[in-house]
Parts: C-alpha cells; structure tokens; sequence
C-alpha cells in the first residue's frame, strides 16, 4: 500500500488496530450503499476499502460509534 501514507493515517486514527477497525467499518458501509461520492457530488470508484483509507486520510472524518479516540 503506497497511498495513502501509512504515517499519515496513524496520525488520523492513532493506532494499527483503530486504523483496520475504522476502515473496515467503513468499507462495509460504502459496500452496502454501492454509491460513494466525493466532495463535489463525483462518485468515488476504488475498492471499498481503498476508498475508506482515502476518506480516513484526506477528509475530516467523523468517529464511529463506540469508538474513543
């Protein structure tokens, strides 16, 4: 995995272990709804979770639920 930057994610999320929950969570969410768009309304095409590591990376994200950091 080149990009995003493993660096810059840990400095996202924290930790290893946060970063493969966080991301999994969301690329099961972006699976099920099938339709993920960016910014300016474009959809986003990728693999589920290379675009849930993206979201991590380049947008502010919102925590999920249950999650302390």
């Amino acid at each position: 995995m080149n990009q995003p930057p493993l660096d810059l994610l840990l400095q996202k999320v924290g930790n290893k272990y946060s970063l493969v929950v966080k991301t999994a969570k969301m690329a099961r969410k972006a699976a099920e709804e099938e339709v993920i768009s960016g910014e300016n309304g474009q959809i986003i095409k990728g693999k589920p979770v290379t675009v849930a590591l993206y979201e991590i990376a380049y947008k502010s994200s919102e925590p999920l639920e249950g999650e302390n950091a």
